[in-house]
């Protein structure tokens, strides 16, 4: 079992030429609406990649939470622990870029509700990994964290969005996941190059995962690291990628397998999901990521 700990938000697209400039109104597509959130993201691509998992997180009462929570469960995710507020649910606003780079803007909405208080020591029973991100407050996701390990699992935290942690914050994971810039953040300097700086995470926590695109993933613990690259894919839209391959990352992690191993699923969900437009949507299955795998060995 899985717990993912996080946002639900949904997704409201646009593809755009550029970014605007201050001031300037800039036509866009018509926009697209997608279930998002990186809580729901990386609970979608774990159930995807073949794990159960259970989803703890706030949503509203408006029609914005109806849809989140009924695909949620469609994907075969325990949403018992998906609580409802009388306020408007998250929703992020995406500028899709040509080449699918893109940039993001959240409203938190109902995920800023989500409390330290509320979190149930059962919901955490039989946890083999508890994954978490920070479009929650941090005080939930440290207590989520400490229930974790309580539970016996491998606690992994998605710095993102980057915050830099003490290491009493970092004490209770097990598991630290960036991309380049949230890398820089916690390290208080962007110009270390990539196998440097996961292998400086890792003296930070017992195990350290760092995303670079295209180029794949560096990954070290237990006095080992290495790099694994990712596979050539043809990039339509980023959005989730990084979700992606967490979530993938997580499901493979529960298995028992190595990190090195758990890396490298993790870098094939992420590169196939940029092949499709939006973020839950684009999750990949099971039978792609293996059959991807495959291929690329």
């Amino acid at each position: 079992m899985i717990v993912v700990v996080g946002s639900v938000n949904i997704d409201l697209v646009v593809q755009v030429p550029r970014l605007p400039k201050v001031g300037e109104t800039l036509l866009g597509s018509d926009y697209a609406l997608h279930h998002g959130g990186k809580g729901g993201n990386q609970a979608t691509a774990a159930a995807r990649a073949g794990a159960q998992v259970r989803l703890v997180a706030k949503a509203g009462i408006d029609a914005f939470a109806d849809k989140l929570i009924d695909g949620l469960a469609a994907e075969g995710i325990d949403v018992h622990a998906v609580q409802r507020v009388a306020q408007p649910s998250g929703v992020a606003f995406i500028n899709v870029l040509p080449g699918g780079d893109n940039s993001i803007i959240v409203a938190p909405g109902a995920n800023a509700d989500l409390g330290a208080d509320d979190l149930e020591v059962e919901w955490f029973e039989g946890a083999s990994v508890v994954m978490m991100q920070l479009e929650v407050p941090l005080e939930v996701v440290l207590e989520a964290a400490r229930l974790g390990k309580e539970a016996g699992a491998i606690t992994v935290l998605n710095l993102s969005p980057a915050v830099r942690l003490d290491a009493e914050q970092l004490k209770h994971f097990d598991v630290l996941l960036v991309n380049e810039s949230e890398a820089a953040v916690q390290l208080g300097n962007d110009d270390v190059e990539a196998e440097t700086a996961v292998r400086e995470l890792a003296t930070q926590v017992p195990m350290a995962v760092l995303t670079v695109g295209e180029r794949g993933a560096y990954w070290a613990g237990d006095g080992r690291h290495g790099h694994v690259p990712a596979r050539q894919a043809q990039v339509t839209d980023t959005t989730g990628a990084g979700d992606a391959f967490a979530g993938a990352f997580a499901a493979r992690l529960s298995d028992g397998i190595s990190l090195e191993e758990a890396v490298r699923f993790g870098v094939i969900a992420g590169g196939l999901a940029t092949e499709r437009s939006g973020a839950q949507a684009s999750m990949p299955e099971l039978e792609e990521i293996e059959a991807a795998l495959n291929t690329q060995d």
